[in-house]
């Protein structure tokens, strides 16, 4: 989305799942049940990795965005990759979390945008959606049933019919 505003004479039409823009949630709506679940989910595995309880920091993240099952179902060896990657994490928490773009920056957005999200996600990836597709001129909203965050690689049989419907008209 970012790119898309810088060069947006560049870009003739956008989709994205479910955007990981909490700076906008946390400055729209920073009391919000939604921003304290993905502020204590960062704050958490910040803290795991800064004292190097890496898989502390695995369990958190991964439990979080997959799910409870879903993450005690890994193997052990996904899981501890998983962990490993976890210090990489840090500097993606800066970038969700950074200024977001102003109203004004997201109106100039002419181009169609598909925002694609699951029904299963959780609250705070939903309400970055909702804030967005509040804000975005010209935005398809679609939440896939059954799915969650992760779903373009848990669920690709309901993620890619979407995506080609929308590559079909624009």
């Amino acid at each position: 989305m970012h790119a898309a505003i810088r060069h947006v004479d560049r870009v003739a039409s956008l989709l994205v799942y479910e955007p990981v823009m909490f700076g906008l949630l946390n400055k729209l709506e920073p009391d919000s049940m939604a921003a304290s679940e993905i502020n204590g989910v960062r704050a958490d595995t910040s803290r795991f990795v800064a004292s190097g309880h890496l898989d502390a920091a695995a369990a958190r993240f991964g439990a979080y965005w997959l799910g409870d099952e879903a993450w005690a179902a890994l193997t052990p060896e996904r899981q501890a990759a998983m962990a490993c990657a976890m210090p990489n994490v840090m500097p993606q928490w800066q970038a969700a979390f950074a200024e977001p773009p102003t109203r004004i920056e997201f109106g100039a957005l002419s181009m169609p945008i598909q925002l694609l999200g699951g029904v299963c996600s959780t609250a705070a990836a939903r309400a970055v959606s909702r804030l967005l597709a509040d804000m975005l001129p010209h935005v398809f909203r679609e939440e896939l049933p059954g799915c969650g965050h992760m779903a373009p690689v848990t669920s690709p049989e309901r993620v890619n019919p979407a995506i080609e419907r929308f590559l079909a008209t624009h």
